[in-house]
Formats: structure tokens, C-alpha cells, sequence
């Protein structure tokens, strides 16, 4: 059982590793998730159109190519009688760099 969840542990990292080998900038970030979307039925909409939301469709919009938004709407969803959660993230919150030239020395290290 255990060496199961070590398989997975492998496969998500190495799947979140890739994401962000992709995502160099908040616009490669967007763009990798527009595709990663789109692979899962997610449909892109335009924030300026009228919306045509059906119960358990998956939509996504982007703003500036920085920007992308996506939401799921439930099976059972009433908007008269159902409330919603949201989440948010940055889309530089993946990009990790490291800086090239450090200047910091501390006990003979740089």
C-alpha cells in the first residue's frame, strides 16, 4: 500500500514539475492552463458575450493573457437557492526562478 502512494507522490510531482517547467511567466502560466483546461472539458468563454451556462458545465475565460478564470458549475445547482465558493491563486505564484547572481555572504558563503 505503501509504495502505491509513493507511485502517485512520483507522478504528481513529476506532473507538477512539468507544469512548471512550461510556465516561465504569468502568460506561459495562463497559456498552460488554458491547454491543461481544454484537455479536461473545460469550454473557453469570452467575459464580453452573453453567458449560456448549463448545470455541470465547466467554463474558463482570460483577461490580457495574464488572467484566466475558471469555474464548475454543479449537477444540482439552483442560482435562486444555492450559494458558490471561490478560489484564487497567482498566476507568477509557479514561476519559480532562482537569482543568477546572489550577493548574499554569510560565514564565507555566497
Amino acid at each position: 500500500m505503501e509504495k502505491n502512494y509513493i507511485n502517485i507522490a512520483k507522478k504528481l510531482s513529476g506532473e507538477f514539475l512539468e507544469f512548471v517547467n512550461k510556465a516561465v511567466s504569468p502568460f506561459h502560466v495562463v497559456q498552460e492552463s488554458k491547454s491543461l483546461l481544454l484537455q479536461h472539458g473545460y469550454k473557453e468563454i469570452s467575459e464580453q458575450d452573453n453567458w449560456e451556462l448549463s448545470n455541470e458545465g465547466k467554463y474558463f475565460f482570460s483577461r490580457n493573457r495574464s488572467t484566466i478564470v475558471a469555474f464548475q458549475i454543479g449537477k444540482y445547482f439552483d442560482p435562486n437557492n444555492t450559494g458558490f465558493k471561490i478560489i484564487g491563486a497567482h498566476t507568477d505564484s509557479p514561476v519559480l526562478r532562482l537569482a543568477p547572481l546572489s550577493k548574499l555572504q554569510q560565514e564565507e558563503y555566497i
